[in-house]
Protein backbone atom coordinates (compact mmCIF):
# COMPACT_ATOMS: atom_id res chain seq x y z
CA UNK A 1 0.00 0.00 0.00
CA UNK A 2 0.91 3.68 -0.52
CA UNK A 3 0.57 6.64 1.63
CA UNK A 4 1.50 10.15 0.26
CA UNK A 5 2.33 12.88 2.47
CA UNK A 6 1.82 15.99 0.52
CA UNK A 7 2.66 19.39 2.19
CA UNK A 8 5.61 22.31 2.15
CA UNK A 9 8.34 22.84 4.69
CA UNK A 10 7.50 21.54 7.30
CA UNK A 11 6.00 17.92 5.62
CA UNK A 12 9.76 17.84 4.11
CA UNK A 13 11.62 18.12 8.05
CA UNK A 14 12.87 21.58 7.57
CA UNK A 15 15.02 22.19 10.78
CA UNK A 16 14.66 18.07 11.93
CA UNK A 17 18.23 16.77 12.74
CA UNK A 18 17.75 13.06 11.53
CA UNK A 19 15.41 11.99 8.82
CA UNK A 20 14.17 9.02 10.67
CA UNK A 21 12.09 12.10 13.28
CA UNK A 22 10.25 13.19 10.61
CA UNK A 23 6.76 12.70 11.14
CA UNK A 24 6.36 11.04 7.36
CA UNK A 25 9.05 8.43 8.51
CA UNK A 26 7.73 7.73 12.10
CA UNK A 27 4.66 6.88 10.34
CA UNK A 28 6.40 4.82 7.75
CA UNK A 29 7.83 2.82 10.77
CA UNK A 30 4.41 2.22 12.72
CA UNK A 31 2.85 1.31 9.51
CA UNK A 32 5.03 -1.23 8.59
CA UNK A 33 6.74 -2.98 5.61
CA UNK A 34 3.25 -3.77 3.98
CA UNK A 35 3.37 0.53 3.13
CA UNK A 36 5.18 2.91 1.19
CA UNK A 37 5.56 6.38 2.22
CA UNK A 38 6.10 9.15 -0.30
CA UNK A 39 6.76 12.61 0.86
CA UNK A 40 5.97 15.08 -1.76
CA UNK A 41 6.72 18.24 -0.40
CA UNK A 42 9.19 20.94 -0.65
CA UNK A 43 9.84 24.48 1.37
CA UNK A 44 7.72 27.10 -0.05
CA UNK A 45 5.17 25.19 -2.26
CA UNK A 46 1.49 27.02 -1.44
CA UNK A 47 -1.45 24.88 -2.42
CA UNK A 48 -1.46 25.25 -6.03
CA UNK A 49 2.21 23.83 -5.80
CA UNK A 50 1.20 20.63 -3.95
CA UNK A 51 -1.57 20.08 -6.53
CA UNK A 52 0.66 20.10 -9.10
CA UNK A 53 3.18 18.04 -7.60
CA UNK A 54 0.51 15.37 -6.62
CA UNK A 55 -1.24 15.38 -9.98
CA UNK A 56 2.01 14.79 -11.65
CA UNK A 57 3.41 11.71 -9.07
CA UNK A 58 3.26 8.41 -11.18
CA UNK A 59 2.32 6.06 -7.55
CA UNK A 60 -1.41 6.22 -7.19
CA UNK A 61 -2.18 6.27 -3.15
CA UNK A 62 -3.73 4.31 -0.80
CA UNK A 63 -3.90 6.87 2.17
CA UNK A 64 -3.24 10.78 2.02
CA UNK A 65 -1.88 12.95 4.64
CA UNK A 66 -1.82 16.39 3.61
CA UNK A 67 -0.21 18.88 6.01
CA UNK A 68 -1.81 22.36 5.83
CA UNK A 69 -0.01 25.31 6.96
CA UNK A 70 -1.42 28.84 7.82
CA UNK A 71 0.91 30.64 5.05
CA UNK A 72 -0.40 28.44 2.20
CA UNK A 73 -2.91 31.09 1.46
CA UNK A 74 0.22 33.17 -0.01
CA UNK A 75 -0.56 32.94 -3.51
CA UNK A 76 -4.42 33.67 -3.33
CA UNK A 77 -3.06 36.61 -0.86
CA UNK A 78 -0.88 37.92 -3.54
CA UNK A 79 -2.99 37.75 -6.30
CA UNK A 80 -5.91 39.81 -4.05
CA UNK A 81 -3.93 42.43 -3.09
CA UNK A 82 -2.75 41.66 -0.19
CA UNK A 83 0.98 42.13 0.17
CA UNK A 84 3.49 39.98 2.49
CA UNK A 85 5.69 42.04 4.94
CA UNK A 86 9.30 41.45 4.27
CA UNK A 87 10.16 39.24 7.35
CA UNK A 88 13.94 38.72 6.98
CA UNK A 89 15.59 41.72 4.87
CA UNK A 90 18.54 41.73 3.73
CA UNK A 91 21.41 44.38 3.35
CA UNK A 92 20.79 47.10 0.92
CA UNK A 93 24.14 48.12 0.01
CA UNK A 94 25.92 46.24 -2.75
CA UNK A 95 28.88 46.18 -0.48
CA UNK A 96 27.76 44.92 2.43
CA UNK A 97 25.29 42.06 0.61
CA UNK A 98 28.78 41.01 -0.39
CA UNK A 99 30.43 40.67 2.39
CA UNK A 100 27.26 39.53 4.19
CA UNK A 101 27.06 36.90 1.53
CA UNK A 102 30.36 35.73 1.45
CA UNK A 103 32.10 35.92 5.28
CA UNK A 104 30.43 33.53 7.45
CA UNK A 105 31.63 35.74 10.44
CA UNK A 106 29.77 38.45 8.75
CA UNK A 107 26.54 36.97 7.70
CA UNK A 108 26.21 35.23 11.59
CA UNK A 109 26.77 39.03 12.88
CA UNK A 110 23.83 40.62 10.27
CA UNK A 111 21.59 37.52 11.31
CA UNK A 112 22.10 38.34 14.79
CA UNK A 113 21.51 41.85 14.84
CA UNK A 114 18.12 41.34 12.62
CA UNK A 115 16.97 39.32 14.88
CA UNK A 116 16.73 42.21 17.62
CA UNK A 117 13.51 43.46 15.25
CA UNK A 118 12.37 39.75 15.15
CA UNK A 119 8.87 40.58 17.38
CA UNK A 120 8.12 43.11 15.25
CA UNK A 121 8.88 41.71 11.78
CA UNK A 122 6.79 38.76 13.37
CA UNK A 123 3.98 40.47 14.44
CA UNK A 124 3.92 42.33 11.04
CA UNK A 125 3.87 38.81 9.03
CA UNK A 126 1.14 37.23 11.57
CA UNK A 127 -1.20 40.14 11.01
CA UNK A 128 -0.54 39.68 7.23
CA UNK A 129 -1.65 36.27 7.62
CA UNK A 130 -4.27 36.85 9.75
CA UNK A 131 -5.77 39.11 6.68
CA UNK A 132 -5.42 36.33 4.45
CA UNK A 133 -8.31 34.85 6.33
CA UNK A 134 -10.45 37.51 6.62
CA UNK A 135 -10.58 38.99 3.78
CA UNK A 136 -13.34 37.83 1.84
CA UNK A 137 -11.50 37.53 -2.15
CA UNK A 138 -8.54 36.16 -0.27
CA UNK A 139 -10.07 33.13 1.24
CA UNK A 140 -12.92 32.31 -1.43
CA UNK A 141 -9.79 32.42 -3.63
CA UNK A 142 -7.80 30.25 -1.36
CA UNK A 143 -10.86 27.51 -0.95
CA UNK A 144 -11.10 27.05 -4.68
CA UNK A 145 -7.64 25.75 -4.69
CA UNK A 146 -8.14 23.20 -1.70
CA UNK A 147 -11.37 22.54 -3.26
CA UNK A 148 -9.39 21.58 -6.42
CA UNK A 149 -6.45 19.92 -4.29
CA UNK A 150 -8.93 17.86 -2.20
CA UNK A 151 -11.22 17.05 -5.65
CA UNK A 152 -7.84 15.49 -6.56
CA UNK A 153 -7.54 13.31 -3.50
CA UNK A 154 -10.65 12.08 -3.92
CA UNK A 155 -10.15 10.18 -7.22
CA UNK A 156 -7.53 8.75 -5.64
CA UNK A 157 -8.95 7.83 -2.31
CA UNK A 158 -11.42 8.51 0.41
CA UNK A 159 -8.54 7.90 3.23
CA UNK A 160 -7.79 11.38 3.71
CA UNK A 161 -6.05 12.77 6.85
CA UNK A 162 -5.81 16.72 7.34
CA UNK A 163 -3.04 18.41 9.71
CA UNK A 164 -3.62 21.93 10.30
CA UNK A 165 -0.56 23.30 12.21
CA UNK A 166 -1.09 26.51 13.92
CA UNK A 167 1.66 29.51 14.81
CA UNK A 168 3.66 27.23 17.12
CA UNK A 169 5.01 30.33 18.65
CA UNK A 170 1.44 31.40 19.95
CA UNK A 171 -1.04 28.73 19.17
CA UNK A 172 -4.19 30.07 21.21
CA UNK A 173 -3.66 33.80 18.82
CA UNK A 174 -4.08 31.57 15.79
CA UNK A 175 -6.91 29.49 16.56
CA UNK A 176 -9.64 31.57 14.66
CA UNK A 177 -7.56 30.42 11.43
CA UNK A 178 -6.76 26.99 12.26
CA UNK A 179 -10.48 26.23 13.26
CA UNK A 180 -11.33 27.97 9.92
CA UNK A 181 -9.10 25.94 7.71
CA UNK A 182 -10.54 22.56 9.97
CA UNK A 183 -14.08 23.38 9.35
CA UNK A 184 -13.27 23.71 5.50
CA UNK A 185 -11.25 21.04 4.87
CA UNK A 186 -13.74 18.28 7.26
CA UNK A 187 -16.56 19.96 5.03
CA UNK A 188 -14.29 18.31 1.37
CA UNK A 189 -14.31 14.77 3.25
CA UNK A 190 -10.94 14.82 5.57
CA UNK A 191 -10.18 14.05 8.63
CA UNK A 192 -8.69 16.91 9.82
CA UNK A 193 -5.86 17.62 13.06
CA UNK A 194 -5.99 20.51 14.51
CA UNK A 195 -2.65 20.64 16.44
CA UNK A 196 -3.68 23.90 18.09
CA UNK A 197 -5.34 22.24 21.31
CA UNK A 198 -2.49 19.93 21.43
CA UNK A 199 0.75 22.39 21.42
CA UNK A 200 -1.55 25.89 23.26
CA UNK A 201 -0.65 25.31 26.32
CA UNK A 202 3.22 23.93 25.96
CA UNK A 203 6.51 26.36 26.02
CA UNK A 204 6.76 27.30 22.64
CA UNK A 205 10.53 26.88 23.41
CA UNK A 206 9.51 23.13 23.44
CA UNK A 207 7.90 23.30 20.03
CA UNK A 208 9.91 25.10 17.32
CA UNK A 209 13.56 24.22 16.03
CA UNK A 210 15.43 27.11 17.75
CA UNK A 211 14.67 30.95 18.80
CA UNK A 212 15.56 31.80 14.98
CA UNK A 213 13.82 29.00 12.98
CA UNK A 214 10.08 28.45 14.39
CA UNK A 215 9.31 24.94 12.26
CA UNK A 216 8.26 21.94 14.20
CA UNK A 217 10.64 20.22 16.41
CA UNK A 218 11.37 16.97 16.52
CA UNK A 219 8.29 16.76 19.60
CA UNK A 220 6.14 17.88 17.39
CA UNK A 221 6.80 15.80 14.21
CA UNK A 222 6.23 13.19 16.77
CA UNK A 223 2.76 14.64 18.31
CA UNK A 224 2.01 14.71 14.62
CA UNK A 225 2.90 10.77 13.90
CA UNK A 226 0.77 9.61 16.89
CA UNK A 227 -2.12 12.49 15.65
CA UNK A 228 -1.97 10.88 12.24
CA UNK A 229 -1.46 7.33 12.88
CA UNK A 230 -4.87 7.25 15.16
CA UNK A 231 -6.97 9.13 12.51
CA UNK A 232 -5.21 7.14 9.74
CA UNK A 233 -6.14 4.22 10.93
CA UNK A 234 -10.08 4.98 11.04
CA UNK A 235 -9.78 5.90 7.24
CA UNK A 236 -8.29 2.87 6.32
CA UNK A 237 -10.27 0.69 8.46
CA UNK A 238 -13.64 2.22 6.89
CA UNK A 239 -11.59 1.10 3.10
CA UNK A 240 -11.58 -2.22 4.36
Amino acid sequence: RVLWIVGDSYAAGWGIKTVQDRFSNRLAERLGPSWVVFTIAKPGWDTRRQFEAASKFPHRPDAIVNTYCLNDADRAASENGLVQPQVRPGPTAPWLSAVVEHSHLANLAWWRWQSLNQHRTSNDYWEYIRKCYQTPPVWDAHCADLSRLFELYQTQTSAIVAVVIPNLLDAESSRPMSSKVTAYLESLGAAAVDLTASVSQRDPRELVVNRFDPHANEVVHALIADLVFERLGERIDALT
